[in-house]
């Protein structure tokens, strides 16, 4: 058996979960991507096209092996990456347009705080506060 291949089902079964909750028509790829180990799991959006590319790094692969959770919601944490990483499908065509208005540096902060918000949205929809 390939050496990740346990975590890629597990993975994928994320990502088919929050697609369905996320009303996603995206093709999706899940793929090791070795030049990316500063973060657990990184997404490239294919606007306007529906695709996307979903990247997890060794550090996403241990983090799903230790079962890490979040504190203020019963859910891990490979499922919030997957959940977060996944939202960045719901607000790029926001930051395409944004970018007539804003520097780089703008779009990608104001993207990453309306991810979190959406993803702690859902999941909280889902698990309910503790």
């Amino acid at each position: 058996m390939k050496k990740n291949s346990i975590f890629e089902k597990a993975i994928w079964k994320l990502i088919n979960k929050w697609k369905k909750i996320y009303g996603l028509s995206h093709d999706i790829v899940f793929a090791k991507d070795e030049t990316k180990d500063d973060m657990p799991f990184s997404i490239s959006v294919g606007f306007p096209y529906s695709n996307a590319k979903i990247c997890y790094s060794d550090d996403a692969v241990e983090t799903w092996k230790n079962k890490e959770m979040l504190t203020s919601i019963p859910c891990s944490m490979a499922e919030y990456y997957v959940a977060h990483e996944e939202a960045h499908i719901l607000v790029a065509e926001m930051a395409v347009i944004m970018g007539r208005l804003a520097t780089k540096d703008e779009i990608v902060n104001a993207e990453e705080i309306v991810v979190d918000r959406i993803t702690l949205i859902f999941l909280k929809l889902l698990y309910g506060n503790t």
